[in-house]
């Protein structure tokens, strides 16, 4: 069930165990468009809750590395442009590099690797009141600001000359390819998420088709 015009038949099919299936291609794809965000949205919530990236986040996210600073040599490079088929961002490490010797203990090349929390208005607020939580190499943050994203491990009025950025891994889910389907069946995509997922999404579509989730029928199907 990847092509449009299998994904109408399974969405008829199932609309068809509550009433009869009369639904037009573009109401169809009105529904299945809006079910794609709110089964996105859902996921991320579930995310911000537990902080772990379920295997379904997983199949339909992308990860993608971008190198930032490769030999460290006067001020490093603390920003990223966000990809352009970027739509929402949950997950972001960067690998830290030592630009020369410090103490006793890390040589200039000594790398390690950290994941970055965002910055919210809240926590910026909490960190400015305790110094013990202010962005550092060991509890980075970063921010999203316009069409880049910022990062912050030091204090900016001190910055630090022995470490850098040297590359940024970012987990994000891409701007979803809508679903196109003629009347005829004559021209059409197929949706770009696996079969288990397109699964999940028609559940979702039902619904709103139906227009409610009051009925039992829906909520017994939806459990199942």
């Amino acid at each position: 069930m990847k092509s449009a015009p299998e994904i109408y038949e399974a969405f008829l099919i199932e609309l068809d165990r509550y009433q009869s299936p009369d639904m037009q291609v573009i109401d169809f794809l009105h529904f299945w468009n809006t079910a794609v965000y709110d089964f996105i949205e859902g996921e991320l919530v579930g995310f911000e809750m537990t902080n772990t990236v379920s295997d379904r986040l997983r199949m339909i996210s992308h990860k993608r590395e971008f190198p930032l600073n490769s030999d460290f040599c006067g001020t490093p490079v603390k920003s990223l442009l966000i990809p352009q088929e970027y739509f929402r961002l949950f997950g972001v490490k960067g690998v830290f590099k030592y630009a020369r010797d410090f103490g006793f203990i890390h040589k200039k090349g000594d790398a390690f690797e950290r994941s970055f929390k965002k910055m919210t208005a809240d926590i910026d607020g909490f960190t400015a009141d305790n110094r013990f939580y202010k962005p550092s190499s060991k509890r980075p943050y970063y921010e999203i600001i316009d069409n880049s994203i910022r990062f912050l491990y030091e204090d900016e009025l001190k910055p630090s000359t022995e470490l850098y950025i040297e590359k940024i891994t970012l987990r994000y889910i891409k701007h979803p390819v809508p679903l196109a389907l003629s009347d005829d069946f004559g021209s059409y995509n197929e949706s770009p998420f696996p079969i288990d997922v397109n699964r999940l999404i028609l559940k979702i579509a039902v619904i709103l088709a139906m227009g409610t989730t009051e009925d039992q029928r829906i909520q017994l199907k939806t459990q199942l």
